[in-house]
């Protein structure tokens, strides 16, 4: 077991408090200056806490062989807000990178909606016209943007509760940030071939293996104990319900376009509307949220 997860176990503290809470429990009256020179100390020689086990130096009288009461309540806090630190960053920075994918995906949708290629003194009726014949562009672009703006809200709820990444969930979420940076090439074909079954085809396949990916990680994550306390098998249930939802959508609607590609065309521009719906996730945040701001 490393040292972090072992000092989590020792200190039994909530895994969502922030160092700020922290900083403002009865030890206040340690100056956040020395919590803050400690913790940049005993970051830089994390190798130390490898090799003299600190849950145990935590809880002798004289950690560190310092005497001084006032100064131990600093180490001590700095040790606290390291480890909540050090626990958040994996999962920080796996969102850090997602959020930027999303960014320069939703962004490069529009670079295939074009200005209609008529001269400067086109008419008016002209220019409408121009338009029109664009309405293809537009539609993949508008539902493009919308789906994965509920990818992005998916994504970011599930990090309300992810609290650690390991290796195979990292090239998960790596294999998804792909299956995103692959939309944009989808929206362009089935703007050009707006009615092509094979672009139709192609679109829905790109956005199945997407949202099972999604719910893949997810499920990953909740059996191998990467996420948070609060994630209850509840939310855990419900979290993957809503992402099956429309995974299933987009099932239906790949096959109905082989068919009919209007009609499938039509339920792959439904099915974010699908997700407008309040969620048990959603009233859990708004919750987790509002004890917070009461607190």
């Amino acid at each position: 077991m490393d040292v972090i997860a072992r000092l989590g176990e020792e200190f039994s503290f909530e895994r969502d408090t922030s160092a700020q809470t922290m900083l403002r429990m009865p030890w206040r009256e340690a100056s956040s200056v020395s919590v803050t020179d400690a913790l940049r100390d005993l970051v830089h020689t994390a190798r130390y806490f490898q090799r003299e086990k600190p849950w145990e130096l935590l809880r002798s009288d004289q950690p560190f062989g310092i005497r001084d009461p006032l100064t131990r309540r600093v180490i001590t806090v700095a040790i606290r807000i390291a480890l909540h630190q050090a626990r958040r960053m994996e999962s920080r920075r796996v969102e850090a990178l997602a959020d930027g994918i999303f960014a320069i995906s939703m962004t490069l949708l529009i670079l295939e909606v074009h200005v209609p290629a008529l001269p400067a003194t086109a008419t008016a009726g002209q220019l409408v016209t121009g338009l029109l014949q664009t309405w293809p562009k537009f539609a993949a672009y508008a539902g493009s943007f919308l789906i994965l703006g509920v990818l992005w809200i998916g994504h970011h709820n599930q990090f309300h509760y992810i609290r650690r990444a390991n290796r195979p969930f990292l090239w998960m979420n790596i294999f998804f940030l792909m299956c995103v940076g692959f939309m944009p090439f989808c929206t362009a074909l089935l703007g050009s071939f707006i009615w092509n079954r094979v672009a139709t085809a192609i679109y829905g396949a790109s956005l199945l293996v997407t949202g099972l990916t999604l719910y893949g990680q997810w499920r990953y994550a909740a059996g191998h104990g990467l996420l948070g306390e609060e994630a209850t098998p509840e939310i855990v249930e419900a979290t993957g319900h809503r992402i099956l939802m429309g995974t299933v959508g987009y099932v239906v609607a790949l096959l109905v376009s082989f068919l009919s590609p209007p009609i499938g065309l039509a339920l792959y521009l439904l099915i974010p509307f699908l997700y407008l719906r309040r969620s048990r996730i959603d009233q859990h945040l708004a919750a987790r949220r509002a004890q917070r701001s009461g607190g």
